[in-house]
């Protein structure tokens, strides 16, 4: 064997160096290898429907399996922090809603920072709807206005407790009407809804879900929905934007997933690729809308572009309400 020269030294160094770069890059493509872990700040059986829905057509997907965890608290601080603090590696990703991008503005000290986890994709719209007792006199929107400007806080709009999405909801609509409602916090959206049935509270935006039944029963009249279109479920109500209200052409509540700030790109994109693919299958669109949410299926660059203009939003509605949660 002839000796190695300087110059073949320095070939086999380089080649060896690419082989090196080629592994790593491999090792990387060969994402995922093992289970994939989405932590739901929320009880199961409510908002993760989606999360559910997603993680089945993303096993298939991947080829891994993808498991949903539930880890309620802390008005979903617990869970966020538990992903914001995760390893970067692909394996653990975050499902939320909106309570990320309000809770930026409404908490004071957050054990983790907003910009700390990467909007990978977004799920679903949960559109809310506006809601009177059958006994009011408003039956559209228009009218329900004109009577809130007539009668300054004389109307009362209940929700599901203060910093709650259907508190603020009222609230940015209110900013942009310019009525004037009292605020009726409860602990949690289903007493909301008992003493609006029951008459005790003028009314209240909520999730069209739980809400549908009682729309449907004549229990409760719907004077606008959320969306760019009438939802199918509620084909005679027209959308806040029929109406002349913008603020709800797109649902101010979706659901996504997100991951650690430092979750390599390609991995990223490889997920974000994924969510929007299965977003668009028969399973997954099936899911979405009999539970009478809207499909998302948008990938990471458009899903950061809400989660920004969220923070900014509810920035703006928390402090001109002054908005404050003990």
């Amino acid at each position: 064997m002839k000796p190695m020269t300087r110059r073949t030294l320095i070939q086999a160094s380089g080649a060896g160096a690419l082989s090196m770069m080629l592994g790593g890059a491999g090792a990387q493509a060969t994402w995922p290898s093992r289970t994939i872990q989405i932590v739901v700040p929320f009880p199961p059986g409510g908002s993760d429907v989606a999360a559910r829905a997603y993680a089945t057509a993303l096993s298939k997907r991947l080829g891994q399996t993808v498991l949903i965890d539930n880890k309620p608290g802390g008005g979903t601080v617990i869970g966020t922090s538990l992903v914001a603090r995760a390893p970067a590696d692909g394996y653990t990703f975050l499902f939320t809603s909106p309570s990320l991008t309000v809770n930026a503005s409404l908490m004071r000290k957050l054990p983790y920072d907003t910009g700390s986890l990467i909007p990978v994709g977004l799920t679903a719209y949960h559109p809310f709807v506006l809601c009177v007792h059958p006994s009011s006199p408003a039956r559209d929107l228009a009218t329900f206005i004109k009577l809130a400007k007539q009668n300054p806080g004389r109307y009362t709009y209940a929700s599901g407790g203060n910093g709650s999405t259907q508190h603020l909801g009222m609230e940015l609509l209110k900013q942009e009407t310019g009525i004037e409602l009292m605020h009726v916090p409860y602990k949690g959206a289903a007493p909301a809804v008992t003493d609006l049935l029951g008459g005790q509270v003028d009314s209240l935006l909520n999730g069209l879900p739980p809400t549908l039944a009682h729309i449907e029963s004549g229990n409760l009249r719907a004077l606008a929905v959320e969306g760019e279109n009438r939802h199918p479920a509620l084909k005679g109500v027209p959308t806040f934007l029929e109406q002349g209200v913008t603020s709800f052409k797109d649902p101010i509540t979706w659901t996504g997933i997100f991951a650690p700030k430092d979750t390599p790109a390609d991995i990223v994109s490889q997920l974000s690729q994924a969510i929007v693919s299965v977003g668009k299958s028969p399973e997954v669109l099936k899911t979405i809308q009999d539970n009478g949410l809207i499909p998302g299926g948008l990938g990471s660059a458009e899903f950061s572009k809400i989660v920004r203009s969220d923070i900014q939003r509810w920035a703006h509605v928390i402090k001109t309400a002054n908005v404050q949660v003990e």
